[in-house]
């Protein structure tokens, strides 16, 4: 569906806004599992495909703000490096817009380290940002949680 508005920039001049399609609950929980699923499978440069090209990463182990897939890449490149490293998610809290959405909750990422398991609970925000190339990371903070 298209609305006509007038534009604030010339008198008489019109722009056409198409409305984006809001995403159910189900299409966000798809695209966050997949997320995790590309994690687990341990290619950084899979993960990195899956933000905007514009994308932002406040990661759990990061010591600056990643932006933009090269950048992310990076972060990917090293934490995926975690032996048998796999997570999962606990719980989801779905806000959905036209043309993005908001997923928020916690998940716990394992890995074996010096022979031994270790476990991270950790809190995350997505939001997701329908894009031309579909649906897109367009930010990501993650943080372990407060012990």
């Amino acid at each position: 569906m298209s609305v006509l508005i007038p534009s604030l920039l010339s008198a008489g001049a019109t722009y056409a806004l198409t409305k984006k399609p809001v995403p159910s609950d189900q299409r966000i929980l798809d695209l966050s599992n997949n997320w995790l699923r590309t994690v687990c499978g341990h290619n950084p440069q899979a993960v990195s495909n899956l933000y905007a090209p514009d994308g932002i990463l406040v990661g759990t182990v990061a010591q600056r703000i990643k932006v933009g897939r090269a950048d992310i890449k990076t972060y990917f490149d090293t934490f995926l490096t975690k032996q048998d490293l796999c997570g999962e998610f606990d719980n989801h809290i779905i806000q959905s817009y036209e043309g993005w959405a908001i997923n928020s909750g916690t998940y716990t990422f394992r890995w074996v380290e010096e022979g031994e398991q270790q476990e991270v609970p950790a809190r995350f925000t997505f939001v997701f940002r329908n894009t031309p190339a579909g649906w897109l990371i367009a930010n990501h903070h993650s943080s372990a949680l407060p012990e």
